[in-house]
């Protein structure tokens, strides 16, 4: 049984189009290769099926574009919208090798929040001065903000560092996408790294970061 699957799509150039520029659309899209299961009955299917795609080529000339859908459970569909449609196992580096890999990720995070220790103390608690339930205190985590372009590097690597990747990167700012309603800041990481107890293979077949329902987060390598 393998762990993962890469289904690569062949479709029009105006469907890679779509995907890019409504996510929502391209989340609907790939779904499809697994029938009816974002219906309401099938709550958190996305991470069921293990699914995450990319548009990996436009080609306005020869007027085609290129997907690649990953996913953890083979694709039991066709999808109307390409014109081929071809599976095989994720192939995934021997430990030891060093590989080059990329990926189209969500760049945002929080800064550290300046409201002073004691009044987030009395932000949790209710006018009794006791503490409030779980999630009922008040707020006073700062909102999420593009990572400074200037920045970038050192943050991709952080990313990579906490998943116990030691990575050498060059990351480049891409233009926002929306998701959910939300503009999210977005950049390409290019990274370098030695496959060390399966973690890169891991990071294939999970992806990196939000959005990885809507394009975002698949890792490609070679």
């Amino acid at each position: 049984m393998h762990d993962s699957f890469d289904t690569i799509l062949t479709t029009s150039d105006a469907v890679a189009a779509t995907m890019l520029n409504d996510r929502r659309a391209g989340h609907r899209m790939t779904m499809s290769l697994w029938g009816n299961i974002e219906l309401p009955a099938h709550q958190g299917a996305r991470s069921r099926v293990g699914c995450l795609w990319s548009v990996l080529a436009v080609d306005p000339v020869q007027g085609t574009g290129t997907v690649l859908v990953r996913s953890t459970v083979a694709p039991e569909n066709h999808a109307t919208w390409a014109a081929s449609q071809t599976t095989s196992p994720t192939q995934c580096p021997e430990p030891g090798e060093t590989v080059r890999f990329h990926a189209h990720i969500a760049a945002m995070y929080t800064p550290r929040s300046d409201v002073p220790l004691e009044w987030r103390a009395q932000l949790k608690e209710g006018a009794n001065g006791t503490p409030r339930a779980p999630g009922q205190g008040l707020s006073y985590r700062s909102r999420q903000v593009p990572v400074p372009i200037e920045r970038l590097d050192a943050w991709a690597a952080a990313r990579l560092q906490r998943l116990g990747i030691d990575a050498e990167v060059a990351a480049s700012p891409r233009s926002p996408v929306d998701l959910k309603g939300t503009r999210t800041h977005t950049a390409h990481i290019d990274a370098t790294a030695t496959e060390v107890d399966g973690r890169v293979s891991e990071l294939l077949r999970t992806g990196l970061g939000k959005g990885r329902a809507y394009g975002l987060g698949a890792v490609v390598w070679g």
